[in-house]
């Protein structure tokens, strides 16, 4: 893995993209990361520390990521978005699946009594 400055892992995101367009997956997760001794918190530490998200993306054997800081992220989320819709034209489509036709297409009317 990979531990990128979030303008590098943007460039590098898009590069899979695009290494991937044809054929192949990306996939990528954000979640809240917590420092210290492989995740865990210390027990006594009061030090207030920033709140970070961890973002990693993966396209088969290749795994990139990044840390972004509170402050940062919403002007991070605007670029990635940016990412993701240059990117939305390699996405696979499903075919819509066709409503059955029925046999008898014409509907029986009412009788009229004389």
């Amino acid at each position: 893995m990979v531990l990128l400055d979030n303008e590098g892992f943007l460039d590098q995101l898009h590069k899979l993209f695009q290494a991937k367009a044809k054929s192949g997956s990306v996939w990528y997760t954000m979640k809240r990361y917590v420092g210290g001794m492989d995740g865990k918190l210390i027990k006594g530490d009061n030090k207030e520390e920033e709140s970070k998200c961890l973002i990693r993306a993966t396209a088969g054997k290749k795994t990139i990521s990044t840390i972004v800081l509170k402050d940062n992220l919403l002007s991070f989320q605007s670029k990635f978005k940016n990412v993701l819709i240059l990117n939305l034209d390699n996405l696979k489509r499903d075919k819509q699946p066709e409503e059955p036709k029925s046999k008898n297409t014409k509907k029986a009317l009412p009788m009229k009594k004389a």
